[in-house]
């Protein structure tokens, strides 16, 4: 079942459950997908749409460190119920350790041996695994592994 599918099956259970929240969220991504699609004027794929779906994530991340600031518990109480929501539709996060055997392989396989290579590995690696794992993470450890 696609990302896209398992948006319409769920919205339509959260509009019979009377989940709010859950529903005005995943109207939310749809929204945000439709935005997206039109830009760039075709349907989107698979791991585009967790992209954007990561990016909501990614705001209302910063929009909670606002609400925190401003003392707005209702505001980020309700963030958090989203954020959840969103994240259920983001695919599992690579462990530490199971990133670490990814980074491991790939560095064998571009025949990577110093930290010039960082470029090779990373553009592999987010090939691979880029809509699982967090950029800025995979970049700390193939640096660290690159430089050992």
């Amino acid at each position: 079942m696609s990302l896209k599918d398992r948006l319409s099956t769920e919205m339509k259970q959260a509009l019979k459950n009377k989940e709010k929240v859950k529903l005005s969220t995943i109207r939310m991504i749809n929204a945000a997908i439709i935005n997206k699609e039109k830009e760039k004027r075709r349907s989107l794929e698979e791991r585009e749409v967790v992209q954007v779906i990561q990016s909501l994530v990614k705001q209302l991340e910063e929009s909670m460190v606002h609400f925190k600031s401003a003392q707005r518990e209702e505001l980020v109480k309700k963030s958090e119920e989203e954020l959840e929501v969103l994240k259920s539709f983001l695919p599992k996060p690579l462990t530490s350790e199971e990133l670490e055997i990814k980074i491991k392989e790939i560095i064998e396989k571009v025949n990577a041996v110093s930290i010039r290579d960082l470029g090779k590995v990373m553009k592999a690696l987010m090939e691979e695994v880029g809509d699982r794992v967090n950029g800025k993470v995979a970049s700390e450890k193939v640096k660290k592994m690159l430089s050992a």
